[in-house]
């Protein structure tokens, strides 16, 4: 069984990583009794474009000479080879890559599935998530009655 938020630290632990743990300890758990934090996978968040959708649609800022190759790459699963192609391409770079981000994911067009709800109802103040995933963000924002800052 797994221990509570609100146990003492295991003991094996020296007391001067007891002291750098604490105010991390106090920022997650405060005066929230067994509180959780939550990691939401991209599993959840399925209704959105996939890494490997995105990158696809960025190659097609690639020159169409360099695109075969970008896509074989992405086909093998290499996500940051294909990242690092297109950011260090004059075509493509970091400002319009940033661009199609921001549009692919700021305002999904398909309404938030009713799971986000649920989540943001759990008891707690934090949550993790893999990927940006603006459902779970305006969900928790809404719970909190705050626009929330992604890191």
């Amino acid at each position: 069984m797994a221990p509570a938020a609100t146990d003492p630290p295991p003991p094996d632990l020296s007391d001067a990583l007891r002291r750098q743990l604490a105010p991390l300890r106090e920022l997650l758990h405060g005066s929230i009794p067994n509180a959780v934090v939550p990691f939401v996978g991209s599993g959840l968040s399925r209704g959105l474009k996939s890494w490997t959708a995105l990158l696809d649609e960025l190659v097609n800022f690639l020159p169409q000479a360099e695109q075969a190759e970008a896509r074989e790459v992405l086909a093998q699963g290499k996500h940051v080879d294909v990242a690092g192609l297109l950011e260090g391409s004059p075509s493509a770079g970091p400002a319009r890559i940033q661009t199609a981000i921001v549009r692919a994911f700021k305002a999904p067009n398909e309404p938030a599935p009713p799971i986000y709800a649920e989540v943001a109802g759990l008891p707690t103040r934090h949550f993790i998530t893999t990927n940006f995933d603006p459902w779970l963000k305006n969900a928790v924002g809404r719970r909190l009655d705050q626009t929330l800052n992604v890191l």
